[in-house]
């Protein structure tokens, strides 16, 4: 009897357990606005930012004014297309951000150009392709620059954990119906609550609020914990293991396939396309990676700072694509004074800095007067 109990309540709990891994595979095909969320589905893009006080009336990071319409509607001769996740929406308001501060330097070198920022917060490249697919016929730019930060655009690429919108979050996740133990959604939350777990068990530092920097007053996004930035300045050194897990690696060939893709629009379009490769603070930072590793008790040889940028950009450049590694421009400025203190982006100066190489990359590309 009470064997005949037991297979019964196993054989509920497996229906249970299938019932709710189909129900959140499901769940990931349906669109759902929730109003609390800043997010909302887009048909075209997967999703955006809602139009706020903080952006267009598109939900990018662009002035609202009668001069600067929506992105939708700009078409100019030297018009320039911005994509990119939060790097390039940006954490300032939009004449503080690199896109701007880009037009702003070229039409210093006689080159007058608009800028129009497509950034999406969250988003990763496979947003960035649906971006241009969308958006470049219709803008007809003379180029587009699409800006990969190397510290979570790897992972994001990885075909089995797209960036998607799941009931107004963003997760890496995505609907997939194959047996493969890797793509079991309730396995994966609770290997990720684990880990979450885990990581905040093992970091020694301080769990107390970053300390604010004046210069940061007008920062659109509120500063992270101290404990919250090492976390995930330790999830964006896994892109720099030497010896990457499975995700990582699929990730680095996806984001190779997604850069294909985008040189191939562009190509259609007939505009210039320039990659800019963005690395994380730890990742050319020593010190602060050093603090960082130490913090989850791991071993400093285990990770290269510059893996990410050599690889992405070997494989661009055995491709044909143009790009701009932002490494030695920011080492050279120093990177504790070009990110905010109080999350991964960069702060005001952080933005002129890659602006100025960018615009010096896109000079040659441009028609002058």
């Amino acid at each position: 009897m009470r064997a005949r109990a037991l297979a019964g309540a196993a054989v509920a709990a497996l229906i249970t357990l299938v019932t709710a891994e189909v129900a959140l595979r499901l769940s990931f095909l349906i669109p759902v606005s929730i109003p609390s969320s800043p997010f909302i589905p887009d048909d075209e893009l997967g999703f955006k930012l809602r139009p706020s006080g903080l952006t267009d009336a598109d939900g990018f990071n662009n002035p609202r004014s009668e001069e600067t319409p929506a992105p939708a509607r700009i078409a100019a001769p030297n018009t320039i297309v911005f994509v990119g996740d939060s790097f390039a929406f940006g954490t300032y308001p939009a004449d503080a951000v690199f896109p701007a501060l880009v037009a702003t330097d070229l039409g210093s070198e006689g080159i007058a150009a608009r800028a129009v920022n497509l950034g999406i917060p969250a988003a990763g490249p496979d947003i960035y392709v649906r971006a241009m697919r969308s958006y470049l016929p219709r803008l007809q730019p003379a180029a587009v620059v699409t800006t990969i930060y190397l510290g979570n655009d790897v992972g994001q690429s990885d075909p089995r954990r797209p960036t998607t919108l799941w009931f107004g979050q963003t997760i890496n996740d995505g609907a997939s119906f194959s047996l493969d133990p890797d793509d079991f959604v309730i396995t994966r939350m609770v290997s990720r609550l684990w880990r979450l777990a885990s990581e905040f068990l093992a970091s020694r530092a301080a769990q107390g609020p970053v300390t604010p920097d004046p210069a940061e007053a007008d920062r659109s996004s509120s500063p992270f914990s101290q404990t919250t930035l090492d976390r995930v300045r330790w999830q964006e050194l896994n892109v720099a293991r030497i010896r990457p897990d499975a995700s990582i690696a699929r990730g680095y060939d996806g984001l190779e396939k997604h850069l294909e893709q985008m040189a191939a629009i562009a190509r259609q379009n007939d505009v210039k396309f320039l990659v800019v490769l963005a690395p994380s603070r730890a990742a050319i930072d020593p010190e602060l990676r050093t603090h960082v590793i130490a913090a989850f008790d791991a071993d400093p040889g285990d990770f290269d700072g510059g893996l990410p940028a050599r690889r992405v950009g070997d494989a661009l450049t055995a491709r044909g694509i143009p790009f701009i590694d932002l490494t030695a421009a920011l080492v050279a400025a120093g990177p504790e004074r070009v990110y905010n203190r109080g999350d991964t982006h960069w702060n005001r100066r952080g933005n002129a800095v890659a602006a100025e190489a960018i615009a010096v990359a896109l000079k040659p590309m441009l028609a002058t007067p």
